[in-house]
């Protein structure tokens, strides 16, 4: 792993990007909710991904690599929490 890729790694970690990473995943579930306010949820998702790239992307020269690197770290992240939030969805209603 280069440097970079450590340093995209270590900033995963920080409590305002594991926020806002939580915020982005409830505004993916919120979506699916039959009365959602479409628009207004896809533009704060937008604006959340643009957010946490851009806490992972704090460098001078921003490559189409780096950038590409930042955006798969977000996705695995995402979908990792996104997949934990599902079957915690699930579970509980197999409960009732």
């Amino acid at each position: 792993m280069n440097s970079y890729c450590y340093k995209l790694q270590v900033r995963t970690s920080s409590v305002f990007w594991q926020g806002l990473l939580r915020r982005s995943v409830g505004l993916y579930l919120a979506l699916a909710h039959p009365t959602a306010p479409v628009r207004v949820l896809e533009r704060a998702q937008r604006k959340a991904e643009r957010r946490l790239l851009g806490y992972l992307v704090r460098h001078p020269r921003r490559t189409p690599a780096l950038l590409h690197e930042a955006r798969a770290v977000l996705e695995r992240a995402q979908m990792q929490l996104l997949g934990d939030a599902l079957a915690r969805q699930s579970y509980a209603a197999a409960r009732g």
